[in-house]
């Protein structure tokens, strides 16, 4: 892992373990157990840094955006917030916006406009920025004609388009993205790429997960390879992308299928 100067630093995990419990199924004489998501990772993220957070269905990533977000609580780490070289943690958590790929996180029945008014005022936004606010986001986004629609009648992009316009309604210090692209046509998904690089580019801390390749060598700064809960690799994306020329394999796709087996 690179070792980062401390007044760079925005985010720090520290050992961080997360174990799902498997309850007993008497239908299936399914014993129980539990399943370990994340086993013992470190890592260090900067400020105004763009990270690819990478690897195949089930390797941890999204459970570490959740359990960075504050979603979910880890069964054993220690999660350390920056701000002008001061550790925070104790204090407050740093504007964190979540773009979550679950849209049950959205009420169906509500449309996109008060989707956002109600998680603003759980973002604690000054009750007379909330309405500046969302029409920022919603510009952003260039979603500003269908925000008056019942969420449930939108499309999957659509309701896409509303979780990153969510997510940057805290105008965020730490963005996570879980897959912001997927669901999304080329030219909304190249649109969010240069809204997202803007963001790490003025100061933001970007976290990006993706199963495309070309969209971590295109977007990223830095790559952290998970699988099966462990760190495989993390450096520069060029150096990831020099490694591919060093080991021969030919392609970023051929290095990250060593890198899984």
């Amino acid at each position: 892992m690179k070792t980062l100067k401390s007044e760079e630093i925005a985010l720090k995990i520290i050992n961080i373990y997360k174990v799902f419990p498997i309850p007993a199924n008497r239908f299936w004489s399914m014993k129980k157990g539990s399943v370990s998501a994340l086993k013992g990772i470190n890592l260090s993220f900067n400020k105004s840094e763009h990270i690819a957070l990478l690897g195949p269905n089930g390797a941890g990533k999204t459970t570490l955006l959740r359990l960075i977000a504050g979603v979910l609580t880890p069964t054993e780490c220690t999660i350390e917030y920056w701000c002008n070289n001061e550790n925070t943690t104790k204090r407050f958590r740093p504007k964190t916006g979540f773009v979550t790929s679950d849209e049950r996180s959205f009420f169906w029945r509500l449309t996109g406009y008060e989707n956002l008014e109600f998680f603003a005022y759980l973002y604690n936004l000054h009750k007379k920025n909330i309405r500046e606010r969302i029409s920022e986001v919603l510009h952003m986004v260039a979603f500003k004609d269908k925000s008056d629609k019942l969420f449930q009648n939108y499309s999957s992009g659509n309701k896409k388009k509303l979780s990153i316009a969510r997510g940057l309604l805290c105008n965020p210090d730490i963005l996570l993205l879980d897959e912001a692209t997927n669901s999304l046509d080329p030219v909304d998904a190249e649109e969010i790429k240069v809204l997202v690089s803007g963001l790490s580019e003025s100061g933001s801390t970007v976290v990006w997960t993706t199963h495309r390749l070309e969209e971590a060598e295109q977007i990223a700064d830095r790559v952290v390879l998970l699988d099966t809960g462990v760190v495989k690799y993390d450096g520069s994306k060029d150096q990831f992308v020099e490694l591919v020329e060093k080991e021969k394999t030919g392609s970023l796709l051929q290095l990250y299928k060593e890198l899984t087996r």
